[in-house]
């Protein structure tokens, strides 16, 4: 079922005539004036099999096998130790979690803690056997076009990655489970020009949503590569016909639904981490952000040694959701944005 009247709205209202103060101000009076945290999103590992032109993971780590995992004791430390306000548990992670040698234990921890369970993956480690345990499961896919799709995701195998999510969707149907199955396209210069074709397959496959999301800059703006990486956004940003992409879903009756983030110059004040979702990473530390990874994050605390509600409600936390309210400064959130870069 297609989605195409919110679609044309939702451009008008994020796109066309955005109001950064008035969903500011939402935002404030819904989720920053009374923090309650309903989702956390728990980095089990920064290992990845992957080297997509985005990311900057192997910047910051060089090889994969010297990239850390989460230690299993601590992951169901923190488990335990998270309220009852959270919801769902999100294991995307800074690297591909099916890549952690405890994943389906811990898929099965979640579940049997009666919470949703969610994650992206890159296809390529998730097994056919886990999808029992999710709830919404999003495959990355930056477009059909297999040269294009393994120039981008440096280490797909684009053949088997398609594959993969059809005969997922087909297991879902088969079983009847109720995981919602979508795929995550992100919108550059260099893949624009295959959204319909991305249209098409997923119309095929069967999948339930396509989310769009624009090329995000994963570098923060303490690093040296932000300013160079802002450059690509401006490029991608000028090349991408959200317009165009739009009208070629309207124009159709498609049965799954489009969800569309579009580029925005400040995203600050108007991001739910630390109001209603956080970053837990592998060491157990509560973080800023789950896009930006330097060497030098902003930690609020640590669950190995602290109750969430001692870290959630502290000084430091409490401090970061005020700077975003009142617009005071923050290093790692100052020029943030979502996929549009700074001229």
């Amino acid at each position: 079922m297609n989605n195409k009247e919110e679609v044309l709205n939702n451009f008008n209202k994020w796109f066309i005539n955005f109001d950064y103060k008035t969903h500011k101000a939402r935002m404030i009076n819904d989720y920053y004036l009374e923090p309650i945290c309903e989702n956390a999103q728990i980095h089990v590992t920064r290992k990845c099999n992957f080297t997509c032109v985005q990311c900057t993971r192997q910047e910051l780590y060089g090889d994969s096998n010297q990239a850390p995992n989460m230690d299993f004791e601590l992951f169901k430390t923190i488990l335990n130790k998270l309220p009852k306000s959270v919801k769902n548990i999100d294991m995307t992670s800074f690297g591909e979690a099916g890549m952690h040698p405890n994943y389906e234990e811990m898929l099965q921890l979640i579940k049997a803690s009666g919470r949703t369970l969610s994650a992206f993956c890159n296809g390529s480690m998730f097994k056919l056997s886990h999808l029992k345990y999710f709830d919404t499961l999003i495959f990355s896919l930056d477009g059909v076009n297999k040269e294009l799709l393994e120039r981008i995701r440096k280490g797909v195998n684009g053949n088997n990655l398609l594959q993969k999510i059809i005969d997922t969707v087909q297991l879902r149907n088969k079983e009847k489970y109720n995981t919602n199955i979508q795929i995550n396209f992100i919108m550059g210069h260099e893949n624009a020009s295959d959204i319909t074709n991305v249209f098409e397959f997923c119309e095929v496959a069967g999948i339930d949503e396509l989310r769009l999301t624009p090329y995000l800059n994963l570098y923060s703006p303490l690093d040296e590569g932000w300013h160079d990486m802002n450059k690509e956004l401006v490029k991608s940003n000028d090349f991408v016909d959200w317009k165009w992409t739009i009208d070629s879903y309207c124009n159709k009756n498609y049965n799954f639904k489009l969800t569309a983030w579009y580029p925005r110059d400040n995203y600050k004040g108007i991001c739910l981490y630390g109001a209603w979702r956080v970053v837990i990473d592998v060491d157990g530390s509560l973080r800023d952000c789950c896009f930006y990874y330097n060497n030098n994050p902003r930690v609020f605390g640590n669950l190995k040694e602290q109750s969430f509600e001692e870290i959630f409600y502290g000084e430091e936390m409490s401090k970061f959701r005020e700077a975003h309210m009142n617009d005071l400064p923050l290093d790692n959130c100052d020029g943030c944005n979502l996929g549009k870069g700074i001229r």
